[in-house]
């Protein structure tokens, strides 16, 4: 250690004729950073609404579509009707114990299903086990071809289709239940399908 060194305890010489000593500027203190969320006080941490909130989960959103027991009665008069729809019903079946099964059955929007509305075979004979019988309640139906329908988005078509005259094509049968549940999901689905259209009609618009 040099004479000029200044030690700890060691007193400071005050002689006021030894010569000025020049000293540099010091530098600006940097900007302190904001507080992290490690970095703020106890008592603040303890204010955090942290019991209350609860993380963002990124998950695949599905809509469920219910299953409804229905009847779609063919009000037209071609002999020989087939309708093609886009979705059909999956069933899986599991076995819970020998000889035991849980089926499951859901309404999906993948692969085709047909419905047959014919009213004769190939061979021009009536196929009475597709008519509605004549005891039925409603007179204007007896007679009519009718087919069993699950699916809630097929349901609603075929309430909307229409023949060449603008008549219905088709009418849905089911439980009172049932229709409450279908009602439903049509409000439900067609005011989507408005929104969406007047938001592609707006963003069209606005290119």
């Amino acid at each position: 250690m040099s004479g000029d060194d200044v030690q700890i305890g060691e007193p400071i010489d005050t002689d006021e004729s030894a010569a000025p000593v020049a000293t540099a500027p010091r530098p600006a203190a940097a900007p302190r950073p904001a507080l992290t969320t490690d970095e703020v006080p106890a008592d603040a941490t303890d204010r955090l609404p942290h019991a209350e909130y609860q993380e963002l989960e990124e998950r695949v959103v599905r809509t469920i579509m219910p299953i409804l027991p229905a009847i779609v009665v063919y009000l037209g008069k071609e002999p020989h009707k087939s309708v093609p729809m886009k979705g059909r019903i999956f069933v899986e079946r599991t076995e819970v114990a020998p000889g035991e099964f849980l089926e499951r059955r859901e309404a999906v929007k993948d692969q085709i299903s047909s419905y047959d509305f014919s009213s004769r075979d190939s061979f021009g004979r009536l196929i009475r086990s597709r008519l509605i019988p004549d005891t039925f309640a409603k007179p204007h139906l007896r007679g009519k071809v009718f087919s069993p329908v699950e699916h809630p988005e097929h349901l609603r078509i075929f309430r909307k289709m229409r023949g060449s005259d603008g008549t219905n094509d088709f009418t849905v049968l089911a439980k009172p239940e049932h229709l409450r549940v279908l009602e439903e999901y049509i409000l439900r689905r067609e005011r989507t399908m408005q929104t969406h259209k007047r938001d592609l009609e707006e963003t069209v618009t606005t290119q």
